[in-house]
């Protein structure tokens, strides 16, 4: 039986809770608006009543945000857990943490993570336990042209993947088979590589003739959906399921956990180098190529909208924009070909307003 997320999220955080000597009665809500000095902080708070903190501040904001960004939230807490309300107060926080961060981090990791400390921090301004504000600068590092593999490509993926599962009698023979099973999924569903490893078995489904594979939405409650798949897809996945006589999750690992989205990054980012693919091959890019054979079939804004479990067709156009190179002479529907003008005027709009222009 499936967990649900937020009763997840509510025991990690009592855990979190429990490590600490605070009460939940011993947190003052409010505190006056003038600068806090540092006997008060010495008689409100114990040497690690941070912990406490990051749990209320996870608390209460369940409600807003996806159970995925409060994942995030939680892994930077426990990554930066050594931190107090004092460090807070350092002018040179943002450059306090850096110098903390773990050496391995690439840039965006890095910034991800200190967005969400200046997150938190605000929120201690507007709780009234701190007194300084910390903001990152809306800066992305990543290419503006993103690189995709072909659809000819992705199908001498498919095949090397097969070729490995079938040709391996060892016991890496299951993890050739799931990650095979994986990417045919990503691909054939556009889904994210979350709502892929969190299929169960009862969520292969056939209905009227058809074979769908429901998809619990990890980002957003509009992101649940069920979408079709091809029936040589789900004869595939019936006759695995029967092999390895699965229940519950229909991807895991030999001890029964959840199989890992680390193993599936780095086995397809490999696979791609050793078969001399220019394009960097990872785990969105098959939803990327999804969304791009949707709108060459000829599919509506919505329709794709849907099937990606996208909260708003905007974000559809953005996903598109990123890959419409690989084809630049592609036709798109007439509701698409609209909404993408409107995003170009609206993103014009927003460029000139810095630059101090008027738009017309």
């Amino acid at each position: 039986m499936k967990t649900q997320p937020a009763l997840r999220l509510i025991s990690s955080t009592e855990k979190i809770k429990s490590r600490t000597k605070l009460s939940t009665s011993s947190i003052p809500q409010r505190l006056s608006d003038s600068a806090i000095s540092q006997k008060s902080r010495t008689l409100l708070y114990e040497k690690n009543s941070i912990q406490h903190l990051y749990a209320d501040f996870l608390i209460e904001r369940e409600n807003d945000l996806s159970e995925n960004t409060l994942l995030k939230y939680e892994n930077t807490f426990k990554i930066f857990h050594f931190l107090t309300l004092e460090d807070f107060e350092r002018r040179d926080f943002l450059a306090f943490a850096t110098g903390h961060a773990p050496s391995d981090w690439q840039r965006n990791t890095l910034y991800l993570n200190l967005g969400n400390l200046c997150t938190f921090s605000n929120w201690l301004v507007k709780k009234k336990l701190a007194t300084r504000r910390f903001r990152m600068d809306k800066k992305s590092y990543r290419l503006k042209r993103r690189e995709f593999p072909t659809f000819s490509e992705l199908d001498l993926i498919f095949l090397t993947l097969k070729n490995k599962y079938k040709q391996n009698h060892t016991k890496h023979r299951r993890k050739w088979h799931q990650l095979y099973l994986v990417a045919r999924i990503l691909f054939e569903t556009g889904a994210r590589i979350s709502e892929s490893l969190g299929i169960y078995v009862e969520d292969v489904k056939s209905y009227n003739g058809k074979k769908y594979i429901y998809l619990d939405g990890t980002k957003s409650p509009d992101s649940e959906r069920s979408v079709s798949i091809s029936d040589e897809l789900a004869l595939e996945l019936f006759e695995f399921i029967r092999f390895y006589k699965l229940r519950g999750r229909l991807f895991s690992s030999e001890r029964g956990n959840k199989f890992s989205r680390i193993v599936v990054t780095s086995e397809l980012k490999e696979l791609g180098q050793t078969l001399g693919i220019s394009a960097p091959i990872h785990a969105h890019a098959f939803r990327y190529m999804f969304i791009l054979q949707m709108i060459l079939d000829g599919k509506t804004a919505i329709e794709v909208m849907t099937r990606a479990g996208h909260a708003d067709a905007q974000m559809t156009i953005k996903y598109f924009n990123k890959v419409r190179h690989l084809y630049p002479d592609i036709e798109v529907s007439k509701d698409i070909y609209l909404m993408e003008q409107k995003s170009n005027k609206r993103s014009r709009f927003f460029q000139n307003k810095k630059r101090g222009e008027n738009y017309d």
